[in-house]
C-alpha cells in the first residue's frame, strides 16, 4: 500500500497492554538548538486511529528529547503528514 523506500513496523503479537509502544530511529545528523526541522513521511495502518509520534532525541548519553513529541492518528488509507520540531539544544552528528 505504500512505494518504494517503505518501511513496515509492525508487533509480533499483541500485548494487550494500553501502554505498549514500538520505538524506531533514524538518525538525522547534527540538530542545531533554535533551528527547526521538517519531517514529511506518508503512513498506513493497520486499524484506525493508530498514534504516531515523532520526535528529535539525543543519539548517546542520556537520550534525552531534542524536541517536543509531535503526535498524529493514522489510519487505513494512505495520508501524507508533516511534522516541525525546533531543536532545544545542540547535537552533533
Amino acid at each position: 500500500r505504500l512505494d518504494g523506500g517503505s518501511l513496515l513496523l509492525t508487533f509480533a503479537s499483541p500485548s494487550n497492554q494500553s501502554n505498549s509502544y514500538l520505538l524506531a530511529t533514524n538518525p538525522v545528523g547534527g540538530v542545531t538548538a533554535g533551528k527547526t526541522y521538517l519531517l514529511k513521511f506518508d503512513a498506513v495502518a493497520s486499524g484506525s486511529n493508530k498514534r504516531v509520534e515523532a520526535f528529535l532525541r539525543q543519539r548517546t548519553g542520556s537520550y534525552r528529547d531534542l524536541s517536543p513529541r509531535v503526535a498524529v492518528l493514522a489510519g487505513t488509507s494512505r495520508q501524507s503528514y508533516e511534522m516541525l520540531f525546533t531543536a532545544t539544544a545542540d547535537e552533533a552528528s
